[in-house]
C-alpha cells in the first residue's frame, strides 16, 4: 500500500466577483497588501455561505434536529 499524497485541491478565483473584490480592497486597505493567495478570499467566501446558511435555516426543535442528524 502506498502511503503517498496526492494534492488535488485547485485554488481559483474569479476577478468578477464584486463580493470578493471588495473584500481584497478591506484587505489591502488594512494591510497595505493583496494577499499572495487566494486562500483569503476563498475562506472569506465559504463562511459567508456557512453565515447565510445558518441565516437562512429554519429553527428546529431539539427532537427535529435528532431526526434530521440520523440519516
Amino acid at each position: 500500500m502506498s502511503t503517498k499524497l496526492v494534492d488535488a485541491g485547485v485554488d481559483q478565483y474569479d476577478e468578477a466577483n464584486k463580493v470578493g473584490q471588495e473584500f481584497l480592497d478591506r484587505y489591502q486597505d488594512r494591510y497595505g497588501r493583496r494577499p499572495a493567495s487566494c486562500v483569503p478570499v476563498v475562506n472569506y467566501d465559504v463562511a459567508r455561505t456557512l453565515l447565510q446558511a445558518l441565516t437562512d435555516a429554519h429553527p428546529l426543535s431539539p427532537g427535529e434536529s435528532r431526526k434530521h442528524s440520523s440519516g
